[in-house]
């Protein structure tokens, strides 16, 4: 660890070590040694928001509320498209009782024009779980979650894995039918990934449309003749519908 700290002060522009080099100590829970880089390497004009979202971490970690507001502050205004300087701030204002700055920092985030698939469906995702903590009874984040995510489905992303997390985001947020398209036209477009059975028959069984359920879950039957969990399942649903020999073979 003491080369790539040594490496990093000796070359404070190379962010690629700057950047290991800190990794290694907010690892080793050393935040001051990873202040003492990044300062320096934040020192020039030139210096990027990954660094200066970097410097607000480490402050963070190392107590230092102000300093790690003001870095990540400026991280935002150099990458205002990238989530984790946003993520970083709120964090800090939740953890001193500040919701509602947290909240307004992720409201900024949300007003972000050029903002990618990934950023607003992550950001859907902070926002609800952030919004929760300051109103647990009722769920004020979700229309702001959801109006975030539908962003996202319009901005038709391609990615497999952006599409999955895309579906998780409505089915957390009770948004069934949008979580029903995504999954459908995921399943459609790669049938190997056939773990979306799964979750299209959960969504199914929770929003009472038990025949789709059985459907996919013979599917899976057939992939996986052993999985108990299915089999039960099914089982189940049978006997509900009265089809008792059905669900006893």
């Amino acid at each position: 660890m003491e080369e790539y700290s040594a490496s990093a002060l000796a070359n404070p522009d190379y962010e690629p070590v700057v950047v290991e080099a800190v990794r290694r100590h907010l690892r080793g829970r050393k935040p001051e040694k990873a202040v003492e880089i990044l300062v320096k390497a934040t020192s020039s004009p030139a210096a990027s928001g990954t660094l200066f979202a970097w410097l607000g971490l480490a402050y963070g970690q190392a107590g230092q509320k102000e300093p790690a507001i003001r870095a990540n502050r400026t991280a935002i205004k150099k990458m205002p498209a990238s989530l984790p300087a946003y993520q970083n701030l709120a964090q800090l204002y939740f953890q001193n009782s500040q919701t509602n700055e947290a909240l307004r920092v992720l409201e900024g985030a949300a007003r972000q024009t050029l903002a990618d698939a990934s950023f607003l469906i992550d950001l859907a995702e902070l926002y609800a779980r952030y919004a929760r903590v300051q109103n647990p009874t009722n769920e004020p984040a979700k229309p702001q979650a959801v109006q975030l995510l539908d962003r996202a489905a319009k901005l038709k992303p391609a990615n497999p894995a952006t599409l999955q997390k895309l579906g998780d985001g409505y089915s957390q947020l009770g948004e069934f039918s949008k979580a029903e398209d995504v999954y459908s036209h995921l399943l459609r477009t790669l049938p190997q990934m056939t773990f979306l059975r799964a979750k299209l028959a959960d969504l199914y069984l929770r929003s009472g449309k038990k025949d789709k359920a059985a459907e996919q879950l013979q599917a899976i039957s057939r992939e996986e003749p052993t999985n108990a969990r299915t089999q039960a399942v099914l089982g189940a649903l049978a006997l509900e519908e009265n089809k008792v020999e059905e669900g006893i073979r």
